[in-house]
C-alpha cells in the first residue's frame, strides 16, 4: 500500500537537515577557535624562550679533527636572536670558507631552541712542507692544502702517515691525486717522500732509495710498476750506495751511485 504524500513530513525533514548543518558549522568554528586559542597560548609560552642565547644551544656533530673553538669562531652566531631569524645559509658559507671542512648542513630545532651543525671534514693524508719557507700544512687526497691552524697540535687524531710532500704547489693538485692513488694501490712500495724541484721534476723517496721520475707524468703507472719490479734490488746493492734510480724511462732504468772518494 503506497504511503500518501505529506508536505508536513517533507518540511520537517528539511528543517532537521538544516539544523544538522548549522550544528556542524558551529562545531567547526568552535574547533577552529579552540585550536587558535591553544596555539596562541603555546606561542606565548614558547616565543620568549625561542632564542639562541648561548653557545651550548649550538650542537656540533661530525668533527674529529677541526676544533670546536674554530667552528664557534667561524660560525659567528648572532646570539639573542630568535631561532627562525638566524641565517643558516650564511653560517654554512662561513664554515665552508676553510678548506678543512668539505660540507656543512645546519638544521633548526624550535623547542627547545637549538642549532644543529653537521660537519663533513676533509681527511689529511700527508704532511706538506716547503723547503724554502719552512711552512707546513696537511694535504688531502685531492691535493687541497689544509692549514694546521684549524687543528689542535695535541689533538692526537691527525694520524697522517709518515708520507711527506716537499715543495707542493696547488698547480700539482691533480698530479698529486694520481700519485697518492698509486701509493695507496701499491702498498708493497713504501713511499716516504714526494718531492718536486724548482723545474717541476718529480722525485720519490722509497725504501729502495731516491727515485727520479722526471717532469713527464704521462707514464706514472708504468713507473710505479717498475719500482715494484725492483723490490729485490737491496739483495744486490745497498740502498746507501744509491744516489738515485732514474726511471724517467720505465722500460729501462739506470742507477746513479754516489761517487767513491
Amino acid at each position: 500500500m503506497a504511503v500518501p504524500y505529506s508536505p508536513t513530513l517533507k518540511i520537517k525533514s528539511a528543517l532537521l537537515k538544516q539544523q544538522k548543518e548549522q550544528w556542524q558549522k558551529r562545531f567547526l568554528w568552535r574547533s577552529i577557535l579552540l585550536t587558535s586559542l591553544v596555539s596562541s597560548l603555546l606561542a606565548i609560552t614558547i616565543i620568549p624562550q625561542g632564542k639562541i642565547k648561548h653557545p651550548n644551544q649550538v650542537q656540533i656533530k661530525g668533527t674529529e679533527l677541526v676544533t670546536n673553538s674554530t667552528i664557534y669562531r667561524l660560525l659567528n652566531v648572532p646570539y639573542s636572536q630568535f631561532i627562525w631569524q638566524i641565517p643558516t645559509h650564511r653560517l654554512s658559507q662561513n664554515l665552508e670558507s676553510i678548506p678543512a671542512i668539505a660540507d656543512v648542513k645546519i638544521s633548526k630545532k624550535i623547542f627547545p631552541p637549538l642549532l644543529q651543525i653537521f660537519i663533513e671534514e676533509r681527511n689529511p693524508v700527508a704532511l706538506a712542507v716547503s723547503q724554502s719557507t719552512s711552512d707546513w700544512g696537511f694535504l688531502d687526497a685531492e691535493g687541497i692544502l689544509l692549514d694546521p691552524q684549524y687543528y689542535e697540535p695535541n689533538r692526537g687524531k691527525i694520524l697522517v702517515s709518515q708520507l711527506k710532500v716537499i715543495n707542493f704547489d696547488p698547480s700539482y693538485a691533480s698530479l698529486w691525486s694520481e700519485i697518492y692513488s698509486l701509493v695507496k694501490s701499491n702498498p708493497n712500495i713504501r713511499v716516504k717522500e714526494v718531492q718536486w724541484d724548482k723545474s717541476g721534476n718529480l722525485y720519490l723517496k722509497t725504501d729502495l732509495g731516491k727515485v727520479y721520475l722526471g717532469s713527464d707524468s704521462s707514464r706514472l703507472p708504468e713507473q710505479f710498476a717498475a719500482i715494484a719490479n725492483l723490490k729485490n734490488l737491496p739483495k744486490y746493492l745497498n740502498p746507501s750506495e744509491i744516489h738515485y734510480i732514474d726511471l724517467t724511462n720505465p722500460d729501462r732504468y739506470s742507477i746513479q751511485k754516489y761517487s767513491q772518494k
